[in-house]
C-alpha cells in the first residue's frame, strides 16, 4: 500500500544465506548472490487489467522477462554479475512471504553481486558486499555504453 520496501525479519548472515538457498532449490552459485530479487507476481491485478484473455499469463511471465532484462542491464552498466532464474521453491517464498497463492506468486528471483572475475565459472564473490560511500566522490565515472 505504501509502495515503499521494509525489512519482514531480522536475520543473521548465516541464516540470510540458508534461507536463500532454499529459495533458489539448492543452487549454491545463486545462493552466494549479494542481493537476491523476489519477482512475485500480481495475478488479479493482471486478470483484472485483461479479463477473459487467453494470453493474460503470457504477459505475466513477459513482464517478468522484462524486468529482468532491465535489471541485466543495470548490473552489467555497474560491472555486477547478474542472473536470472526461475527454477525457484516457490511454495516456500510464498508461505515465507504470507503471499495469496489464489492471487500471487514468485515467478523468478533475479540476482546480483560482486563478479568473481579469478574463477573461470559464473560465480559472484563471496565477500560481504560493502558499500563505501565516501569513495564515490572519487570513483571514476561509469564506463560509457
Amino acid at each position: 500500500d505504501s509502495h515503499s520496501l521494509a525489512m519482514l525479519e531480522a536475520m543473521d548472515r548465516a541464516q540470510a544465506r540458508d534461507l536463500a538457498r532454499q529459495f533458489v532449490a539448492n543452487q549454491e552459485y545463486f545462493a552466494s548472490a549479494h542481493v537476491l530479487i523476489i519477482q512475485v507476481a500480481r495475478f488479479d491485478r493482471n486478470f483484472w487489467k485483461y479479463p477473459r484473455d487467453k494470453k493474460a499469463y503470457t504477459s505475466v511471465l513477459l513482464d517478468a522477462g522484462h524486468l529482468s532484462q532491465t535489471l541485466y542491464l543495470v548490473a552489467t552498466r555497474r560491472r555486477l554479475g547478474v542472473f536470472f532464474t526461475s527454477a525457484i521453491n516457490d511454495g516456500d517464498i510464498a508461505e515465507r512471504l504470507g503471499l495469496n497463492p489464489s492471487r500471487e506468486a514468485p515467478v523468478g528471483i533475479n540476482g546480483l553481486g560482486i563478479a568473481d572475475t579469478d574463477d573461470d565459472g559464473l560465480q559472484l564473490k563471496t565477500e560481504t558486499f560493502v558499500v563505501d560511500r565516501s569513495a564515490r566522490s572519487r570513483a571514476s565515472p561509469d564506463p560509457p555504453l
